[in-house]
């Protein structure tokens, strides 16, 4: 049986965005166990002691019922390289659990942080997160993500950001880049400044980041 995943962000003893990750879980629930009751995702979240204070990852395993919660200190991967590859017959539309095949495309570039994923052109995602482009004072996220994210919901809802259509020649155009999800959000101090263009190695294109 597949399981599904919401990674939550607890920060000072609050959770963020929670009515989006219970909506998530309820839209996936109905799409693969259309008779089965949509659990609480509230009413299932006891926060332990330590989590009260920091930052926190909470982790919400789950099928047609939650499983299992987790809590941990929250540790933000450290970025220096990203490698922009394509991956035209990658799908993850779930936020599935098991991410094999998001693995298995960053074995490939070991000497890559994280990875950008083109399909037929267009930039999609990471492979942990969504992706927002600064060009020209404006904030984009591509309209055709792998994954749609409670963080890109979140601030496309509020008008922070905008959906289009992003080719890998914006990202020549852009002058900062996020990787947004659950944990990471769009703040200034999480900016990946592109102050040189991506060069080429090896045939794969490279940001570099300083």
């Amino acid at each position: 049986m597949s399981r599904w995943l919401e990674t939550i962000r607890v920060e000072q003893g609050q959770f963020w965005h929670l009515q989006r990750h219970q909506k998530r879980i309820a839209t996936t629930i109905r799409h693969h166990y259309p008779q089965a009751a949509i659990p609480s995702l509230a009413h299932s979240l006891q926060l332990p002691t330590d989590a009260r204070k920091g930052l926190w990852k909470c982790r919400v395993l789950y099928d047609h019922a939650i499983r299992q919660v987790t809590f941990s200190p929250y540790q933000r991967q450290a970025m220096h390289r990203l490698a922009i590859v394509p991956a035209p017959e990658l799908r993850y539309p779930w936020k599935a659990a098991d991410r094999t095949a998001l693995e298995a495309l960053k074995v490939r570039y070991p000497q890559a942080d994280d990875l950008l994923i083109i399909q037929n052109g267009w930039l999609t995602d990471s492979t942990i997160a969504n992706i927002v482009l600064e060009i020209k004072g404006q904030y984009y996220t591509p309209q055709t993500p792998l994954l749609a994210g409670t963080m890109r919901a979140t601030l496309l809802a509020k008008g922070q950001i905008r959906q289009a259509p992003l080719r890998i020649a914006s990202l020549f155009e852009a002058t900062r880049l996020w990787l947004i999800n659950a944990l990471r959000p769009l703040l200034p101090s999480l900016a990946i400044e592109l102050t040189n263009p991506p060069s080429c190695k090896d045939g794969t294109l490279w940001i570099e980041i300083c």
